[in-house]
């Protein structure tokens, strides 16, 4: 079931997922507002946007993975240690204050990360 409707999974993931890219162009609003942290001096502004950049072109590669078969399994390897990681690094730190608002991203990728799982599983 999955591996016939990954084209529709990657077209949502993708998008949902490049949300993120908000930190490259705006670090300190997504910062402050969306997750409630500081970013205290340039340096941990750049490392925030920087990882905002990174999180819209992993955003992009699934979207163009979607049509093209030839991208999707390395697309969608990369995507799911990066997403598998992040779950264990947020739940691996959950009772410090700056992860507390990453809980819905730790929910989406946790299913994302599944749903990636079995997809190169072959099911």
């Amino acid at each position: 079931m999955i591996n016939e409707n990954i084209s529709t999974i990657l077209y949502i993931v993708g998008p949902v997922t490049g949300i993120v890219s908000l930190q490259f162009f705006f670090p300190s609003f997504y910062a402050n507002k969306i997750l409630n942290i500081e970013l205290k001096d340039d340096a941990a502004k750049f490392y925030f946007a920087h990882w905002g950049i990174l999180v819209a072109a992993l955003a992009i590669l699934m979207v163009l993975a979607a049509d093209n078969v030839a991208l999707r399994t390395p697309v969608i390897s990369v995507t799911l240690m990066e997403k598998a990681l992040l779950v264990f690094w947020v739940l691996k730190d959950i009772k410090k204050p700056y992860t507390k608002k990453l809980l819905p991203a730790v929910v989406f990728d946790s299913a994302v990360s599944i749903v990636f799982s079995l997809y190169l599983l072959g099911m």
